[in-house]
């Protein structure tokens, strides 16, 4: 594997990876593992948001029937009471369903806008670090061809 000196580190800060400033030389594995590393923290912050998202819907099915009660609604507390139970046991929140009151198409929507705006931030943040990657593999492998290494900036070159 291609080893760099430290005068990449730039191109390494650029990128955002975290290895020491003493480090004496980064490989492509190196980028390579810091990129792995940091989908993989994208991955669990998207999923940490669909999680939240189904507490809150959950939250807020609880709050509705509690109001419905309150209020006498018996069709919407019936609707409502079936929509909990399905959900307590499937935990999973479909588009619509028929008979839904207007209570529980709200919350369907407001559930499915916050699964899209994370998929939206999951995406964009996915692009914006994958742009990173690629400009510091662009850096790595200029260096190389500089110190004459063309396997490994080969290597590089197909990564990217």
């Amino acid at each position: 594997m291609a080893f760099v000196r430290l005068n990449f580190i730039p191109y390494a800060l650029v990128f955002g990876i975290a290895i020491g400033l003493h480090a004496e030389t980064l490989s492509l594995g190196d980028f390579q593992s810091t990129y792995h590393k940091e989908v993989q923290k994208l991955d669990a912050e998207s999923s940490n948001t669909v999680q939240k998202a189904l507490v809150d819907y959950g939250g807020a099915l609880e709050r509705a029937l509690k109001d419905n009660k309150a209020a006498g609604d018996l069709d919407g507390v019936l609707v409502l009471k079936k929509e909990k139970e399905r959900f307590d046991s499937e935990r999973n929140v479909p588009a619509t369903m028929q008979g839904d009151v207007p209570t529980l198409a709200k919350l369907r929507l407001m559930y499915q806008q916050a699964i899209e705006k994370a998929r939206s931030n999951r995406l964009r943040s996915g692009l914006a670090l994958q742009r990173k990657y690629i400009l510091a593999l662009q850096g790595l492998q200029k260096t190389l061809v500089q110190q004459e290494k063309l396997d490994d900036a080969v290597k590089v070159k197909e990564e990217i």
